[in-house]
């Protein structure tokens, strides 16, 4: 589809608004900042107690299901309807930073701040079943990268900040800690 003049009246930006800490919740704007949709979060999926509650959330509009996912560290992955009714909920509490939405409608999604034995980069279906998962103390061994610390995580491994398919069989990923970006093949999970 061509995009034209036309089509730019369609575009939408959202994203997780903090603006009012009594109704944290995803709000889309035109491109003339104009509100166009909001709705809360529901206050059960923040955790205020935690002084991670403000960042490591991630946000993916679903085009193919009109939906949208918000991961929130501690708490995992929700998908909401555009008026905010809950449709699904995956306990994945270690999301931090992106959530990617495959081409079969499966999600992936990297777990920052975890430690050295879990998994890094995860794959659920729409079920959340795991279908595929990366871990990267094998590339960290094999690669010996010059390895930073993150001032707020120190006990984190990695910081693995972001996770996309660049095509069926390979992933690429940004491992903060390791200062890498790491190309990993599906099939053989080496990086």
């Amino acid at each position: 589809m061509a995009k034209t003049a036309k089509d730019i009246k369609k575009v939408r930006i959202s994203f997780i608004d903090l603006s009012d800490q009594a109704g944290i919740g995803v709000r889309e704007i035109d491109l003339w900042g104009k509100s166009t949709n909001f709705f809360k979060l529901p206050a059960e999926s923040l955790n205020h107690g935690t002084e991670n509650f403000r960042w490591g959330a991630a946000l993916q509009y679903d085009r193919k299901t009109d939906s949208f996912l918000v991961g929130l560290w501690g708490q995992g992955i929700y998908r909401f309807s555009r008026s905010g009714e809950v449709l699904a909920k995956y306990n994945y509490p270690n999301i931090t930073h992106s959530i990617e939405i495959l081409e079969n409608g499966n999600l992936m999604f990297p777990f920052s701040w975890s430690s050295r034995d879990q998994k890094k980069i995860t794959e659920i279906d729409p079920s959340g079943k795991v279908v595929w998962s990366w871990s990267a103390a094998k590339f960290i061994d094999d690669e010996d990268p010059s390895m930073s610390s993150a001032k707020r995580e120190p006990e984190t491994f990695v910081a693995i900040t972001g996770a996309i398919a660049l095509d069926d069989q390979t992933i690429v990923a940004t491992l903060s800690q390791a200062n890498s970006v790491v190309f990993i093949d599906r099939a053989s999970g080496g990086g």
